[in-house]
């Protein structure tokens, strides 16, 4: 994995208008059956040409939230009628709240990291598990470095994916990475796991893998009380806002 995946990309004006389409019709701002503004409209709205606007709607209809017709109006469709893979990161940035954003963030990667430990446990053999050891011994990133220790993330995630050899569980990692790198990068930081405390799972993971010393139970032991002292804090969170609401 590249350290692309820790730098910021400059979005093209076509992504921009992507965005802010793609926002107001999973806020509700257009709902299912309405027609999108014309091209012309847009354009001045966003200050950008009609051949851009015209890209943006033309990646709305791709993942299926919208239909154009030629020479005809542009109707927004209802959720169920798009891919829902395709739409999934779009509506994780975009569209839904932020505290089930992140429960769903971080039971993810717990439950997808023991899901990839276990069958690189079962499955790796004695020179995969060196390669895991050896790239977190070889790593000479500053572990106070938020984007350096995002992508020994990455690359460890990977290495112990390809150790296991499941070409499905590869394939879905590779596609988790690509669809919600920024968003995956962010996760730790806002739920208070710095970055010395992932630096020294990633080095005792790595051992026990290497050794055959239970990493599956460490892991579980480790991360599972976090996931679930963020659950806890979220429905707390989310109750007092409800009463702060109806009081």
């Amino acid at each position: 994995m590249s350290g692309s995946l820790a730098r910021a990309k400059v979005p093209r004006l076509a992504d921009v208008v992507f965005d802010e389409l793609v926002g107001d019709i999973l806020g509700g701002g257009i709902t299912a059956g309405d027609a999108l503004p014309p091209e012309r409209v847009l354009a001045e709205r966003f200050g950008v040409s009609r051949l851009i606007v015209r890209q943006a709607i033309h990646r709305l209809a791709d993942i299926g939230v919208v239909r154009s017709r030629q020479g005809g109006a542009t109707v927004v469709l209802g959720r169920e009628e798009a891919d829902a893979l395709a739409l999934l990161p779009h509506q994780y940035r975009l569209g839904d709240p932020q505290d089930e954003r992140l429960v769903d963030s971080i039971e993810h990667q717990y439950t997808n990291g023991l899901s990839l430990i276990d069958i690189a446990d079962r499955r790796a053999n004695a020179e995969s598990r060196q390669r895991i050891r050896d790239l977190v011994k070889s790593w000479q990133g500053d572990p106070n470095d938020t984007a350096a220790v995002n992508e020994l993330n990455h690359l460890f995630w990977l290495a112990v994916a390809d150790a296991g050899g499941n070409r499905i569980a590869i394939a879905q990692l590779r596609w988790w990475y690509e669809s919600f790198a920024d968003l995956d990068e962010l996760t730790w930081v806002t739920v208070g796991v710095t970055g010395s405390e992932r630096w020294e799972l990633f080095q005792e993971l790595s051992r026990r893998l290497c050794e055959r010393d239970d990493a599956l139970g460490y892991f579980k032991a480790t991360a599972g009380p976090v996931v679930d002292r963020i659950i806890q804090d979220v429905a707390r969170n989310a109750a007092l806002r409800r009463g702060g609401a109806t009081s």
